[in-house]
């Protein structure tokens, strides 16, 4: 084996080496060829003083002959190992007794020279103890700045909003604070994965495995409701997302609060969806309705209504009454047809400008069609002072829409226009 003396030397730069030989010529010979590799090399004449200098330093190498005064090796060695028993221990020797051998080995020690010490073995045997410790002492410090970095990235997370678990067997293995808190968590060990589950209304179908479910449709935005443990057992909505780690059964599981997101959207889709004077439902609202019905294929009723002389209310009255006009029609008429306690509850759309439509079942277009009919839309006009004799005469006039079933919301559309256009016309 070739050794690399530059390796050698950068393994052995900062070691420190317990000697122990009573044998002074050969004690300074090694010590001589241990300085060339070593910074610190301190010597003892027997096993009782290396003892003693063990216990009140710290070394990385014991080399320590067999044969000496007052405490052998063997002794010295198996107190050593007593006190470490991670110790390195080196052994010389000018016997090659297998029963001391056998019993050094049973001690720990497991490093032999033979006597008298060769350079080539010996050195070879330094290179790879020193390497050896060398490389040991690396991986510890690499470990403590793992658990370091582990124990950084663990305050980060728990730092963090959102809810964030590790699955594995479908076991929750570690989670941070927020997903504690979420589910009212206390301890610190694993929880069975279907703890969680049974309290997530999930709106993806999962009432199972939540992972299984996520890897089923990967590509799908999935919500669930789930009761907030931390805040008075409110329901709030969360996105769920997960991620394989190193393997297929070890899991990310992160979920993001969306409460306050989904609320603004509902109310920025109300506004789209809604005529801000009337309160009805506006076109854009018809269209996803009727693009629905039109899908099913299935049969439905449509009445198309409008109010009577409506530019003449606003030409008497002005603009601002004939809004209100419309807007206390439209409140009417839902209250009218609350109150008519239908199987199904009509669907009413503000088209366009004094253009109404009431999608409903077929059997029901007949007494809705008179409903509307009947309301009295001067009801809320009050009389001018200057003009005693009015001839201003208003109410809702509605109109069936004669077919009741369409390939598309398009054909559907355009239906709607030419009855609207023939019955104003």
């Amino acid at each position: 084996m070739d050794i690399n003396i530059f390796a050698l030397k950068e393994y052995a730069h900062e070691l420190q080496v317990l000697y122990v030989e009573d044998d002074e010529a050969v004690k300074a010979q090694i010590v001589i060829f241990l300085q060339k590799f070593f910074p610190s090399i301190v010597t003892a004449k027997d096993g009782a003083e290396g003892l003693e200098l063990y216990k009140q330093g710290k070394y990385d190498i014991v080399i320590t002959d067999i044969m000496m005064p007052h405490m052998d090796g063997m002794q010295m060695s198996k107190a050593i190992k007593e006190i470490n028993e991670e110790q390195v221990v080196i052994v010389t020797s000018a016997y090659n007794e297998t029963e001391k051998l056998m019993e050094l080995i049973n001690i720990g020690v497991d490093k032999f020279v033979m006597k008298p010490i060769s350079n080539k073995p010996f050195l070879i045997l330094l290179y790879n103890v020193a390497k050896s410790i060398h490389l040991a002492a690396q991986n510890k410090r690499l470990e403590k700045e793992l658990v370091l970095k582990a124990k950084e990235t663990e305050k980060i997370i728990d730092f963090m909003d959102n809810q964030i678990a590790v699955i594995e067997n479908q076991k929750i293995v570690s989670m941070n604070r927020a997903f504690k808190l979420l589910f009212g968590i206390e301890n610190d060990g694993e929880v069975a994965l279907s703890d969680i589950s049974s309290r997530i209304d999930g709106r993806f179908g999962c009432k199972g495995d939540i992972i299984e479910c996520l890897e089923k449709n990967p590509f799908e935005l999935h919500k669930a409701i789930i009761i907030d443990e931390a805040s008075d057992k409110l329901p709030r909505m969360f996105l769920i997302r997960h991620t394989a780690l190193e393997t297929n059964t070890k899991y990310l599981l992160t979920l993001t609060d969306i409460t306050q997101i989904e609320k603004d959207i509902e109310v920025l889709s109300k506004k789209l969806h809604t005529n801000p004077f009337t309160g009805l439902p506006n076109k854009e609202a018809l269209i996803e309705v009727a693009g629905e019905l039109t899908k099913r294929g299935g049969e439905f009723g449509t009445v198309i209504f409008y109010i009577e002389n409506l530019e003449h209310i606003i030409a008497w009255h002005g603009k601002e009454k004939g809004l209100e006009v419309e807007k206390a029609a439209a409140n009417e008429l839902l209250e009218n047809i609350e109150h008519l306690k239908l199987d199904k509850k009509p669907f009413v759309a503000n088209f366009d400008k004094n253009f109404y439509v009431l999608i409903c079942r077929p059997l029901d277009t007949k007494i809705l069609s008179g409903l509307i009919g009947s309301l009295d839309v001067m009801s809320h006009i009050a009389k001018l002072n200057h003009a005693e004799n009015e001839t201003i005469h208003s109410c809702l006039k509605p109109v069936v829409l004669d077919e009741r079933k369409f390939e598309s919301v398009e054909q559907y559309f355009t239906a709607l226009k030419q009855k609207y256009e023939r019955i104003i016309f």
